[in-house]
């Protein structure tokens, strides 16, 4: 069977038409695959990327949280500070209001008295001076054998002696003793943070 120009023409176009058609369809699969693998590959970068915004968002959004706690717990300490000095303040108050009570009272130079003796007997014959408030002056009889003045810094009573010969100074003020008890009173267990 002899073929005519025109069939081996054909058979020749088949052919072309044919290897075109394999070769497209070869560069199509090859294209689809780089294609799948350029996704993949995207796909897996764009993963990483929001799981290194996700992991920086966290610790940001932790540091942040941090800040607000430590704020929070510094406002509430503080809160408690002050709540502690207001409480301080009210015992230490009601203290105040009973010592001017006392020194109104006819047993307060009594007590003036005693610490007279007190300082007396730990410095057996040496001179000294005692000094009181202002308004305790009405009861410089109660300090025999000591030189007595006023003193503006005694607020709260009671009388401090200054034994010059020794250099020594016997604080009995109830100042001293307030300022005493406050500050053992704040330093106490049950009062700390």
């Amino acid at each position: 069977m002899v073929l005519s120009e025109a069939q081996r023409l054909e058979r020749f176009e088949n052919a072309v038409f044919a290897d075109a058609d394999r070769q497209a369809k070869q560069i199509t699969d090859e294209t689809e695959e780089q294609i799948g693998q350029m996704m993949k590959a995207a796909e897996d970068s764009a993963g990483q990327i929001e799981d290194k915004q996700i992991r920086t968002f966290e610790a940001a959004e932790s540091e942040r949280m941090l800040r607000e706690i430590s704020a929070q717990k510094i406002t509430c300490q503080r809160a408690v500070l002050e709540h502690r000095e207001e409480l301080i303040n009210n015992v230490f108050d009601s203290v105040k209001n009973r010592l001017a009570a006392f020194r109104a009272s006819g047993e307060y130079r009594d007590c003036l008295k005693k610490q007279a003796e007190t300082a007396r007997k730990a410095y057996p014959g040496v001179s000294a001076t005692a000094y009181v408030a202002p308004e305790d002056m009405k009861y410089a009889d109660a300090f025999e054998g000591f030189e007595v003045r006023e003193r503006d810094s005694i607020e709260l009573g009671g009388a401090f002696f200054v034994f010059d010969q020794r250099s020594v100074v016997l604080d009995m003020t109830f100042d001293q003793a307030f300022e005493d008890q406050r500050a053992d009173f704040a330093k106490r267990k049950e009062l700390a943070l």
